[in-house]
């Protein structure tokens, strides 16, 4: 290692100051501006290891106001027909789609209404 990599053991050493990673603050336009969305599969059956027996989750979450719009359990998370069908139903519950989306989807088309006003 000495060859290939002169200085790799100093930048490996387990008690050396790594660099700090540059931190901002989140931006965002306003409340429904930017929404993320994620699937976990935490309790899934891999996880829970008790046979055929999972739950992954699926989740919707606004960057401005930190609430969480929608959290289900789903039969996949990993496909895109129920997630997309979840996405079709947050729309219809919020009454309009969102302006920037953060996940699997990025669509960008200006809501109906803002559920706020």
């Amino acid at each position: 290692m000495h060859e290939q990599f002169p200085d790799g053991f100093d930048k490996r050493f387990p008690g050396r100051n790594k660099p700090r990673i540059p931190r901002t603050p989140l931006f965002s336009a306003g409340p429904f501006h930017e929404i993320s969305a994620d699937g976990h599969e935490k309790i899934s059956e891999l996880a829970l290891r008790m046979g055929n027996i999972g739950i992954p989750i699926y989740g919707f979450r606004d960057k401005w106001t930190g609430m969480v719009l929608k959290l289900v359990c789903i039969p996949n998370c990993r496909t895109l027909g129920p997630v997309a069908h979840l996405y079709l139903d947050l729309v219809r519950e919020h009454g309009g789609m969102f302006l920037k989306d953060v996940g699997r989807f990025h669509l960008t088309y200006p809501p109906k209404e803002f559920p706020f006003s």
